[in-house]
C-alpha cells in the first residue's frame, strides 16, 4: 500500500461513480465520460492503491471487499468536499452576513421575521449557519452569534442580552381538541402523550416543580432536535416543553398554545458579534435588526 494516495479528483469520482453504480457505462453516463475513461481511471486507482478493487462479471462490475471499504472512505470525502465548497458560496457575495445559531432558533424565530428584513434590505443576503457547535471569532467566518449556550470564543467577540426564554407546556389546539377540547389540570397531564428533546429541563423536574407525581415521565417520542419536537407538538403527536423563543412563530400562527402554568426559566439568548466586522454597514445592519426585534417581542 502506498504511503499517500495521489490520484486526481477526477480519478476518485469516477470510481465512486462505479461502485455505487456497479457498471463502468453508467457511471461514464453520469460524468459525462468514455466507458474508456472510467476503465482507465479505475485501473490507475487500482494500480496506485495495488490491489483490485473490482471484478469483473458479464457486463457488470462488483466490487471487491477492498473495494466495498474505500468506496465508503471515498464517497465520505467527497460529500465533505463538495460540502466544503457548497459552504464557500456566501463568502463571494460581499454584502452577505453569516449568522450562526441553533435551528430551534432559526426554524422557530429566524425565519418568519427574514422576509421583514428582506423588504427593508434587499441588497443583504443573510446567511443562515445552524451547525452547532463552539465559534471563536478568529477563526470562523462568522459575522453575528445568536447562542443561550454562551460558546463564544475569540478576545474580540462582544455581547449584549437578546432574548429571555423560559419552558412551557405546549401542544397543538388538534391535541387538545381530541382529548375532550379541555385544557389539562397539571395533575392530568401526565396521562396525556409527552414529547421529549435532549435539552436541559425534562418532564420529571416539571413534575417535580409543580408537585405532581411524573408517573411515566420518560414515555413518548424522543428528539435531538428541539425544532423537530416543536414541530411534532405542532402536528399534534404530544405535549412538548417548549422554548418560547423557538417556539415563537407557532404560538403566534396558533400552531402551537400554552396549555399548563408552570414555566420553567432558562439561558438568555446572547447576541455576539466581532468588533472588527460590526463596523461594516451590512453587518451592523443584520445587528440592529435582530435587537431592535428582540425588543418587540412580546411575552406569550
Amino acid at each position: 500500500m502506498p504511503a499517500a494516495l495521489n490520484s486526481s479528483l477526477s480519478t476518485l469520482r469516477g470510481f465512486e461513480a462505479a461502485a455505487r453504480l456497479g457498471s463502468f457505462a453508467r457511471a461514464a453516463d453520469e460524468l459525462r465520460l468514455t466507458q474508456s475513461a472510467i476503465s482507465h481511471q479505475v485501473r490507475s486507482l487500482e494500480h496506485e492503491l495495488g490491489q483490485p478493487l473490482f471484478r469483473r462479471v458479464a457486463r457488470t462490475v462488483v466490487l471487491t471487499d477492498a473495494g466495498t471499504d474505500f468506496a465508503q472512505t471515498v464517497t465520505r470525502a467527497l460529500r465533505s468536499l463538495d460540502d466544503g465548497v457548497a459552504r464557500l458560496s456566501p463568502y463571494r457575495k460581499p454584502r452577505s452576513v453569516i449568522v450562526y445559531t441553533s435551528s430551534a432558533f432559526a426554524r422557530g424565530y429566524l425565519l418568519p421575521r427574514l422576509a421583514c428584513f428582506q423588504a427593508l434590505h434587499p441588497d443583504i443576503d443573510v446567511w443562515l449557519d445552524t451547525s452547532e457547535r463552539p465559534i471563536d471569532f478568529d477563526v470562523d467566518e462568522v459575522d453575528i452569534l445568536v447562542s443561550s449556550r454562551g460558546d463564544a470564543r475569540g478576545p474580540h467577540a462582544i455581547d449584549r442580552p437578546l432574548l429571555a426564554d423560559c419552558r412551557l407546556p405546549l401542544a397543538a389546539p388538534s391535541l387538545v381538541s381530541a382529548r375532550g377540547g379541555q385544557l389539562p389540570t397539571t395533575e392530568q397531564l401526565p396521562q396525556w402523550p409527552l414529547l421529549h428533546d435532549e435539552g436541559s429541563v425534562s418532564w420529571r423536574e416539571w413534575f417535580v416543580r409543580a408537585g405532581v407525581p411524573p408517573g411515566d415521565a420518560e414515555a413518548g417520542p424522543a428528539f435531538s432536535d428541539h425544532a423537530l419536537a416543536l414541530e411534532a407538538a405542532a402536528s399534534g403527536l404530544g405535549v412538548v416543553l417548549g422554548s418560547v423563543v423557538a417556539a415563537d412563530g407557532l404560538l403566534r400562527s396558533g400552531a402551537l398554545r400554552v396549555v399548563a402554568p408552570g414555566e420553567i426559566p432558562q439561558d438568555t439568548f446572547q447576541i455576539y458579534c466581532d468588533r472588527r466586522q460590526i463596523t461594516e454597514s451590512h453587518v451592523r445592519s443584520v445587528y440592529d435588526w435582530l435587537i431592535d426585534i428582540a425588543a418587540e417581542a412580546r411575552p406569550v
